[in-house]
């Protein structure tokens, strides 16, 4: 079957999430009468290089590029212009809207990039691939003589225009859908509800990836895609990937209430963080009583020498006000943390684990990642010990790409180990980075820990028995339990003991 577009999202770090982006693009190019195919090679891992297959079939194929996929992605271009392919590679994504002058600069293999939106600018693209003239498609990056030539983005200004997601089109489709229907691996649905961001964080490029403004779709859009998701793929739960969900808090609360109003149910969850001081009492009710049960705040520190630093314009005590609210309405509290910031060392990260645990918040502690393109990259006054698209501010992936004489590397790791293992929502991420065996990671954590104080290290001491050795000695008891018939009355007592 010929293909128009051959769409390909390189395996990253967040597996459980499928590619929306892509799916918009899907989703549009289908209503346009045009056939697309993802290899999605983040959900459906092996093998690689099926996305071969396609590569006959199609005169475009487009690459989606976060700054942590890029390397993968080069390689991928390469290998496919090596078994050859006489069409066009096009990057686009995230690290091409930012620094894709440059990448096309040095790697010639690279035909095309897109910066933005590319749910029109894509189907433009393949309208004028004859055209020799390509000055009239937003946002692309083409080569003109040997001239670099980035054309202006536009970004889309209704949202409630576009076709709502479309994951039939991935090859991880089975995937997917089971995971939609039954909350396999924690496959969440995700909607996106708005986009563009006002705030001007150091640390942060949405505003450049997706404009700096607030473009909300409005409440019934959102309510009418999740009800066509139920109705196609039996979807109970969302998560709301936003970056500013309520930068208008009456949008949010017209939302909760739609879905209150008609009685859907869902359960859901705000995981990529909302801003402490666009939330009130009345939206976390409202919230709440429309099935939230999780809610991230974007922390970052508790100092407020660095919060100052790093541009977020949200105080501290607004942030424990809004975490406050949460816990009171019934819903569940996740804090993020960066371990760096500008002005940060490992003491002043140390008030931040020991605030989250005396508010009795879950808690992830992420590494700074200098991204070209933010102000931070512009002003570190420390050093880059690698290239930053080689690390990743969480995951297996882990790296420390920066240091600066008040924070080296090696406290930062450290801290990064430390603090995530004495979270309980964020030991996974300590469990899955630390680079070596468990005797390894035990002795690594008590070292560390030690040297920093005894209080610290007690406290790793008794997360390392709970983790390690009185879980296991607890599941071998309740399997002795259970073959006695003893399991339920037993696993009550655990619990009382503060044992999972």
């Amino acid at each position: 079957m010929k293909i128009d577009i051959l769409l390909i999202d390189p395996p990253g770090r967040t597996t459980h999430v499928p590619n929306t982006g892509l799916a918009y693009i899907c989703a549009n190019l289908k209503k346009q009468g045009l056939r697309a195919k993802v290899i999605d090679l983040n959900m459906k891992r092996e093998p690689g290089e099926r996305c071969l297959e396609y590569i006959d079939k199609s005169g475009i194929i487009g690459i989606s590029v976060k700054a942590n996929v890029f390397h993968q992605a080069l390689d991928m271009a390469n290998q496919i212009k090596s078994h050859g392919f006489q069409g066009s590679i096009v990057f686009g994504g995230p690290h091409i809207t930012v620094v894709g002058e440059k990448i096309l600069k040095e790697n010639p293999l690279v035909d095309y990039g897109l910066r933005g939106e590319g749910e029109y600018a894509l189907m433009d693209f393949y309208n004028s691939l004859d055209v020799p003239d390509k000055s009239n498609i937003p946002g692309l990056i083409w080569r003109r003589e040997g001239q670099i030539i980035s054309n202006p983005c536009n970004f889309i200004k209704n949202l409630d225009e576009l076709p709502f997601p479309d994951y039939t089109d991935f090859d991880s489709w089975d995937i997917i859908e089971r995971g939609f229907r039954e909350n396999i691996a924690d496959i969440i649905y995700p909607i996106v509800t708005s986009r563009g961001c006002p705030y001007k964080c150091i640390y942060c490029s949405v505003n450049k990836i997706m404009g700096q403004v607030f473009r909300p779709r409005t409440p019934e859009n959102c309510i009418e895609e999740l009800m066509t998701a139920r109705d196609r793929y039996g979807v109970e739960q969302f998560q709301v990937l936003d970056d500013t969900f309520t930068q208008n808090i009456d949008r949010v609360k017209i939302f909760c209430m739609g879905l209150i109003n008609r009685k859907l149910n869902f359960k859901w969850m705000c995981p990529n963080g909302i801003r402490a001081d666009r939330f009130d009492f009345e939206s976390a009710n409202l919230m709440k009583k429309s099935g939230c049960r999780r809610i991230a705040f974007g922390v970052e520190s508790t100092d407020r020498e660095v919060l100052e630093k790093v541009n977020k314009k949200i105080s501290f005590e607004k942030t424990e006000e809004s975490i406050k609210i949460t816990k009171s309405v019934g819903i569940e509290p996740h804090a993020f943390f960066i371990v760096g910031l500008p002005g940060a060392n490992f003491e002043k990260d140390l008030k931040s684990l020991i605030w989250s645990k005396e508010m009795d918040v879950g808690a992830s502690f992420w590494m700074l990642v200098p991204y070209e393109g933010t102000p931070l990259w512009d002003m570190k006054d420390g050093r880059m010990l690698m290239d930053y698209a080689l690390g990743a501010h969480f995951g297996p992936d882990t790296k420390v790409v920066y240091e600066t004489d008040d924070y080296p590397a090696e406290d930062r790791r450290a801290f990064f180990y430390i603090a995530n293992f004495l979270s309980p929502l964020g030991r996974w991420i300590t469990l899955c980075s630390f680079h070596g065996g468990r005797s390894e990671l035990i002795f690594y954590l008590l070292k560390n820990s030690f040297a920093r104080s005894i209080n610290l290290g007690i406290d790793v001491l008794g997360a390392v028995l709970n983790e390690f050795f009185i879980q296991r000695l607890r599941k071998t008891l309740i399997a002795i339990l259970d073959f006695a018939g003893l399991k339920e009355p037993v696993k009550v007592i655990f619990k009382k003991m503060g044992l999972r």
